[in-house]
């Protein structure tokens, strides 16, 4: 997220009271998965790969069970059109654990 000119977050998962992740995309033209976690006290940001080739990723829902069980969803482009439309939008899926 360092040097991230637009950062959204698009859900929250709290699979205990001390223990929150957040999901959505940070980007500087170029958008990238992001994924933070509460520890209770602190915000981190964990890793969260990018789909290989892609031009734009983000995640717009998490699903936690524990604190080392989740999945994030949301989907990733890998061109853009010369009228700046996206195209070549796929589904991405990442489990974290």
């Amino acid at each position: 997220m360092s040097g991230a000119t637009s950062v959204g977050l698009s859900d929250v998962a709290c699979p205990a009271a001390t223990t929150c992740f957040v999901a959505g995309a940070s980007g500087n033209g170029i958008g990238h998965t992001l994924v933070e976690q509460w520890n209770g006290t602190t915000w981190t940001q964990i890793a969260s790969p990018d789909a290989p080739g892609a031009i734009w990723n983000g995640f717009t829902a998490i699903s936690c069970t524990s604190a080392t069980h989740c999945f994030a969803v949301g989907n990733y482009n890998t061109d853009v059109q010369v009228d700046g439309s996206e195209t070549s939008e796929w589904t991405l899926i990442e489990h974290y654990s």
